[in-house]
């Protein structure tokens, strides 16, 4: 399980959510964004010893932030990554030949 590297709090501000009823479907839709994100970004890693707190690049955490918002807005219609979220994490992705 990947750390939290944005709170319940964060994700709810950030998508302007002020109510607690659907606070398991956010900490579920937290964890896929988050998983997504780093496994786009798989040139930045959280370190074996990361703890929550620790400096994320912002471009990581708005990303994810971006991701989900779009999984809360579209979650009927299986919501893909924003392009916008590609775009601040694509400099982190590791290219292979």
């Amino acid at each position: 399980m990947t750390p939290d590297i944005v709170s319940l709090e964060e994700a709810k501000l950030f998508v302007r959510v002020d109510h607690d009823h659907e606070d398991s479907l956010f900490e579920v839709i937290i964890q896929a964004a988050t998983d997504a994100v780093l496994e786009y970004a798989d040139d930045w890693k959280p370190r074996d010893d990361w703890l929550p707190g620790d400096e994320v690049p912002a471009r990581i955490r708005l990303a994810i932030l971006c991701q989900i918002a779009t999984a809360y807005d579209e979650r009927q219609d299986g919501a893909d990554t924003p392009e916008a979220a590609l775009r601040l994490i694509r400099p982190l992705r590791r290219l292979s030949v």
